[in-house]
């Protein structure tokens, strides 16, 4: 896949490099060991930057899969030292098959006069990646782009794939808002089985993606693997999943989710899902941690006995009417039902809740950096079980004294 072109007119540049010419702007040298390259591990190839008499007009550049120099055969597999700085009409770069690394200072050059209102490739919009996989480095300043064009979801798959369909690994992923695959945005997605792991960052912010269908083999969904993913609204989390990471689904479009059995959650982990309304939670789960349903939708949530923690904000402005608390509950964070302004009721099975550490207001200094706002539950009647004392064990707590109504109605 991609071109092989031969090249023959050459020059020495400022550092002693012998540079090829092509007829469309770019230049080609032999790749030496040194700091971006291993030759053991690469075998003989070539990397590419812009010529120097084109930096000034060159739009777009479509790099070579080979060229032949003096007569043999060589894989262009890296970007050049300083090959594309200030190149202030690029658009579109297109990398083929044989491209493993954007290496570091390729586009900015240490000392140069830099900052993001002024990148060295102002118009650059869009890349192309034809056939790549395995890529091991992204340079800083090209982590975000309007567009990235894939030619398959082969390609977006294995581009970061330390063993093709067992692991996906992302190094420095690029984002961008608009994915397209061969020319067509992509909207849907089928991880291959046989993949365990999506890691950080790794799909973030494809604005794009409506639907992801996830395998069988899954067990991992690393930090913010899907966050920011707005538009996305339906996932299937497969059964034998272990782990979702911290802000995994934040601010995507999911309108209800299925925790499978043995799965932990982390932090923030649905946080911001505005459409989220119905979550179905495992009869093993010991921990709800902060902030994980903060900003949804949900009205009403299913907590499973065995449950220990709850963690502080976990439920903060959601759309709760009412919320059963499970009897092996330990501790509850802070400000866990701030903001719910439709929370009506609160039931809770708790018997000792001397021994429940719950975190409230009273207990916690006040910082001169955040304005805490009033807590809403305790508008809400708080329901506790119906032994003689209880109420008054309650009231001891300075958390559950907020609840201006508590009745013990709930048989034991």
């Amino acid at each position: 896949m991609g071109k092989r072109i031969e090249l023959k007119e050459n020059y020495v540049d400022d550092i002693g490099r012998t540079l090829y010419k092509s007829n469309d702007g770019l230049v080609y040298a032999i790749n030496q060991d040194g700091l971006f390259y291993e030759e053991e591990k690469y075998g003989p190839s070539a990397c590419v930057g812009v010529d120097k008499d084109a930096r000034e007009t060159i739009e777009q550049a479509d790099i070579a899969n080979e060229v032949v120099i003096e007569g043999k055969v060589y894989p262009v597999t890296h970007t050049m030292l300083g090959g594309f700085i200030r190149c202030k009409e690029l658009t579109t770069i297109t990398f083929p098959k044989n491209m493993k690394c954007i290496v570091k200072d390729s586009i900015y050059m240490p000392g140069a006069d830099f900052s993001p209102r002024n990148s060295p490739l102002p118009k650059l919009e869009k890349l192309v990646f034809n056939g790549c996989r395995d890529f091991e480095n992204f340079e800083y300043y090209i982590k975000y782009v309007h567009e990235i064009e894939y030619d398959s979801v082969e390609t977006l798959l294995n581009m970061y794939s330390d063993a093709p369909n067992k692991n996906i690994v992302s190094r420095e992923p690029i984002t961008s808002e608009i994915i397209t695959i061969s020319g067509k945005e992509l909207t849907e997605l089928a991880i291959p089985e046989g993949t365990r792991v999506i890691r950080d960052h790794f799909f973030a912010k494809f604005a794009s993606l409506r639907s992801l269908k996830l395998p069988a083999s899954l067990k991992v969904i690393s930090d913010s693997a899907f966050e920011g993913c707005e538009n996305l609204e339906a996932v299937n989390l497969p059964d034998g999943l272990e782990t979702i990471g911290k802000r995994a689904f934040e601010g995507t479009a999911l309108r209800e989710v299925t925790i499978p059995k043995g799965c932990k959650i982390g932090g923030w982990a649905f946080a911001a899902c505005e459409q989220l309304e119905r979550v179905s939670l495992p009869e093993d789960l010991t921990e709800i941690p902060d902030f994980t349903f903060f900003k949804t939708k949900i009205e009403g949530i299913n907590l499973p006995e065995g449950l220990l923690t709850i963690g502080k904000n976990a439920f903060e402005k959601t759309s709760l009417k009412e919320i059963t608390i499970p009897s092996t509950v330990t501790s509850i964070g802070e400000f866990v039902f701030e903001g719910c302004g439709q929370l009506a009721n609160v039931y809770s099975h708790i018997q000792d809740p001397a021994a429940c550490d719950v975190q409230s207001l009273e207990e916690k200094q006040r910082s001169a950096n955040y304005k805490y706002l009033e807590v809403f539950y305790c508008q809400a009647t708080l329901h506790i079980p119906n032994v003689k004392g209880m109420a008054t064990a309650y009231k001891k707590k300075a958390a559950w004294k907020k609840f201006s109504n508590i009745v013990a109605d709930i048989d034991v």
